[in-house]
């Protein structure tokens, strides 16, 4: 993945921020200045890195600058502006993005490489070729990411800022990145700054830090919150804050809208619906009766009753500790794996019932789902177990209005047991 520098001509991509920058000589080409903008629309961050770096040597150098990388994220735009001239980014095989690179220094090009380290999975490097003597160099680098929510509903945003060393087995110890050397955060001075722009379906009740303090300020009856740091980053860990939404477990609704000048997709407006739903209460509640209702008619043959069989197979094997199951197969007529009911969930009643999931086929004829469902519904409840039914089914049936009366029915009576 790599690039000359013509005007406009394109360069290598692939993926994102941060420090450090060497010369071939190993000696640091200062790095002026780092602005980070950040935009956050609900569970998504739009990042853009500017660095700025200058050429303080009499002759041009080779430069590598290594930063740390997010495996979540998506690189979608690189640029860079060297001595007057922009360069953009274009995605090439790794092989093929050396040779474009080497060719571009040997005929005395500047040029970009960026790459993912072969040390880690997590650092990325990006190698500059010919950077002119007493010449500012200005890197560009966009990317997007699905903000990871905590368990109570916040959602963290991380700007990786720490490079640390590798142990590696084969060379005895700690060693750099590609063509790197490790500089303390305290020998490395640069000017920082970090905007961010919080925009929510819903209030943003508060942005907040362990680590460094920020400055909030809210707009829009705290639809839109904007934050920059309140003190100076020492680039000693990792860039974090929290948000908190009014209501997180709620769909977060963003409209994109399209380019009337571009291609494809991007042309187009966008709708993104997020959901993260709270699943505390659910995880908690490891009692409850699981009917699993199995369509075994002529009309499941070959991929249709695999895959149902499958299905069933990881339900039975995801069931909580404490729960009551039961399986039914039905057709033209019907059968329940325990006849008199749901059993507990044991070692014993979970072995009969992958003897019988092993042994199903497309063998019961037609598709009578109405008398096996009425059968469900007719037993008694077991008492703190609610019930949970299961159809796996290819939905062939004729009688589908009276399967959804019963089922419509059957809900509404439910939710007020």
């Amino acid at each position: 993945m790599s690039s000359s520098g013509n005007d406009d001509n394109d360069i290598s991509e692939e993926r994102k921020i941060l420090p450090l920058g060497l010369n071939s000589e190993e000696r640091p080409i200062p790095l002026k200045s780092i602005k980070v903008d950040v935009q956050i629309l609900g569970y998504v961050a739009e990042v853009t890195s500017l660095l700025t770096y200058f050429n303080t040597e009499e002759t041009p150098v080779e430069a590598v600058f290594t930063f740390p990388v997010d495996d979540g994220s998506a690189v979608f735009q690189f640029e860079a502006h060297i001595d007057g001239r922009h360069i953009v980014a274009e995605i090439q095989e790794r092989e093929q993005a050396q040779l474009t690179y080497d060719d571009a220094v040997q005929s005395g090009k500047t040029a970009l490489l960026l790459k993912e380290d072969s040390s880690a999975g997590d650092i990325f490097s990006c190698m500059l070729g010919n950077l002119p003597a007493k010449t500012e160099a200005s890197l560009v680098m966009k990317y997007v990411i699905e903000l990871p929510q905590e368990p109570d509903g916040q959602l963290r945003f991380t700007l990786p800022t720490v490079l640390n060393p590798r142990y590696s087995p084969d060379q005895g110890g700690l060693v750099a990145a590609e063509g790197a050397t490790y500089v303390p955060p305290s020998k490395v001075p640069y000017e920082f700054s970090l905007i961010a722009t919080i925009k929510g379906y819903h209030k943003v009740t508060s942005v907040t830090s362990e680590t460094i303090s920020l400055n909030v300020h809210f707009e829009d009856n705290n639809k839109i919150a904007m934050v920059s740091l309140g003190e100076d980053f020492k680039f000693d860990h990792d860039l974090r804050f929290i948000v908190q939404y009014e209501s997180p477990y709620s769909p977060q609704i963003v409209l994109e809208d399209g380019n009337p000048e571009a291609d494809g997709l991007l042309k187009e407006d966008m709708l993104m619906i997020s959901f993260y739903p709270d699943l505390k209460e659910v995880a908690m509640a490891t009692n409850g009766e699981y009917i699993f209702v199995i369509d075994r008619s002529g009309s499941m043959h070959g991929d249709l009753i695999a895959n149902a069989k499958e299905a069933l197979f990881l339900f039975l094997k995801s069931l909580p500790t404490n729960c009551y199951f039961n399986i039914i197969s039905f057709g033209s007529q019907y059968k329940s794996l325990f006849s008199s009911g749901s059993k507990k969930y044991t070692e014993s009643s979970l072995n009969e019932a992958i003897k019988v999931q092993k042994e199903m086929d497309a063998d019961m004829g037609g598709t009578e789902i109405l008398k096996p469902l009425e059968q469900v519904f007719n037993k008694k409840l077991i008492p703190e177990h609610p019930r949970r039914v299961f159809v796996l089914t290819d939905g062939g049936v004729s009688n589908t209005d009276k399967v959804i009366g019963l089922v419509s029915k059957e809900s509404k009576k439910s939710s007020t047991r």
